[in-house]
């Protein structure tokens, strides 16, 4: 708690830098000099009431900022998609919650590190055309992984050149969509349907598909080979 003497000493200091603004402003004592103390309290009370107004508005706006300022920084953290912000070269500004839940670190162990180490080493030529495209063009996006397996996470990610303030420099924002399960939903389907081609390939039985027209979509089976026929024969 500041003792009073310090207050004291605070007090002093703003007279005398109160007493040097004054001194550099266009001030007659004349001006007032033919006033009458009822003029002069008066115009005093005004001033003092014109000075509370502009300091209500002042903490008025400053609150509205405060509250404007802690709406940004939930949306932030709490966004459903990972947000990262990178500086030029690519280090990590600031990272949200999802993203730091997605590599199952803490924001210490991301912030201030390259964003680049934590992409997959098959996805590094595809996050550096996305860099290239980011600065050529101000956005870019492209799909990447992150991690290795059996905990790689697939995403979509869509980068922008934005300037936070106005008296900052640009940074890149950088959006993260989880996309894993579809990518892995994709993978299986594709192993589901070159298990059945390779079933189907192997049987001596004629086996193929057709649409509602009756027209072949499909043609299957070891008969193909023994009797030198092609698919595009049929299809």
């Amino acid at each position: 708690m500041p003792s009073p003497q310090s207050d004291h000493k605070k007090l002093d200091a703003l007279k005398r830098r109160a007493k040097e603004l004054l001194g550099k402003r266009d001030f007659d004592p004349a001006e007032y000099s033919g006033k009458n103390e009822e003029e002069l309290i008066e115009s005093l009370q005004m001033y003092q009431v014109e000075l509370e107004i502009q300091n209500e508005e002042l903490i008025r706006s400053r609150e509205v900022a405060e509250k404007n300022e802690e709406r940004f920084k939930s949306l932030f953290a709490n966004a459903p998609v990972g947000y990262c912000i990178l500086e030029n070269n690519g280090i990590v500004l600031d990272a949200n919650k999802t993203f730091c839940d997605y590599l199952q670190l803490k924001p210490s162990k991301i912030i201030g590190k390259p964003f680049e180490k934590f992409i997959s080493s098959e996805s590094q030529d595809e996050y550096y055309f996305h860099n290239k495209n980011l600065f050529n063009e101000g956005v870019a996006s492209t799909l990447i992984s992150v991690g290795d397996q059996p905990n790689k996470l697939h995403f979509k990610i869509s980068s922008r050149r934005i300037q936070l303030t106005a008296d900052a420099g640009d940074v890149t924002l950088t959006t993260l969509n989880n996309i894993t399960n579809e990518v892995n939903y994709q993978q299986k389907l594709a192993e589901s349907e070159a298990k059945f081609r390779s079933l189907i390939d192997s049987i001596d039985d004629v086996v193929f598909t057709l649409d509602t027209q009756h027209r072949h979509t499909g043609v299957y089976g070891k008969w193909l080979e023994k009797y030198n026929q092609k698919p595009s024969d049929y299809l």
